[in-house]
């Protein structure tokens, strides 16, 4: 919905319509892919689907960095390349935390000790 909302504005003169696109492709397109990865993780080696610490941090970076690019150039031409910035180390750390949390997980057996 946000990204459908700031394409419609550009056609009123509002923010430029590549916002709606970055809105779109880091925020939901990057957090579903993210939320998908860690389901199927802890679903296919048995355990609990309750996000942990690491996923919620992982999760909330995601949306940070869509946040840092869409709404920081808005604000002022001058905060576009740290806008960038913040969006890319965001982007990075978060799955940078679901590697160093999965890594593990999923090159062990199951930890239900069913086949798999």
């Amino acid at each position: 919905p946000v990204s459908l909302g700031l394409r419609a504005a550009a056609q009123f003169d509002g923010p430029a319509e590549v916002y709606g696109f970055h809105a779109l492709a880091l925020g939901a397109i990057g957090g579903l892919t993210l939320a998908m990865m860690a389901r199927s993780a802890r679903g296919h080696t048995g355990r609990p689907l309750r996000a942990g610490r690491a996923e919620i941090a992982a999760f909330a970076l995601i949306q940070t960095a869509a946040l840092a690019r869409v709404v920081l150039p808005q604000l002022s031409s001058d905060l576009w390349t740290p806008a960038i910035a913040l969006a890319a180390a965001s982007w990075s750390v978060a799955f940078l935390l679901f590697f160093g949390r999965f890594l593990p997980i999923l090159t062990q057996p199951r930890f239900d000790g069913r086949p798999g």
